[in-house]
């Protein structure tokens, strides 16, 4: 397995169909096409303070994850946007080395925080939990069409 930053649109671009295959899958069946993801992921590239990794086993990537630097009173923190490891390869620690790079990296630009926003219902909170994450009781995510 090798990780490696995402610093090309090129990059993102190796990461758009595995995006498509993961969130159109269980336990999400999101409805994503190529052309939403390719919009979606770029946005994040483009978005200052970017980082994000691919993991590839052999020539196929097999996960990703993205997000931005960004500051608060406390210190910069990251917003943690996308993560997504292949259907076949979740549960086989593609995920966790994935965090730990990230991690790593964070820790060399002084961030020392992670935010993210994943449903409690799901099998993503319980890997979030397992590699130290917390809910934050008094925080509320929400939402309105319009």
């Amino acid at each position: 397995m090798k990780i490696v930053p995402i610093d090309s649109s090129d990059l993102i671009e190796s990461c758009v169909p595995l995006y498509v295959d993961v969130f159109n899958a269980a336990p999400w069946h999101d409805q994503w096409t190529h052309e939403t993801v390719r919009r979606r992921l770029i946005d994040f590239f483009n978005t200052p303070g970017f980082v994000g990794y691919c993991t590839y086993s052999g020539s196929e990537v097999v996960g990703g994850v993205l997000g931005n630097i960004e500051s608060f009173f406390k210190g910069d923190y990251f917003y943690l946007k996308e993560m997504f490891v292949s259907c076949k390869c979740q549960r086989q620690g593609v995920g966790n080395t994935l965090l730990k790079s990230l991690n790593n990296n964070l820790k060399e630009r002084d961030v020392h925080s992670i935010i993210l926003i994943t449903d409690r219902s799901l099998f993503p909170c319980k890997f979030y939990h397992k590699n130290g994450f917390t809910v934050i009781d008094d925080m509320t995510l929400m939402h309105i069409d319009i």
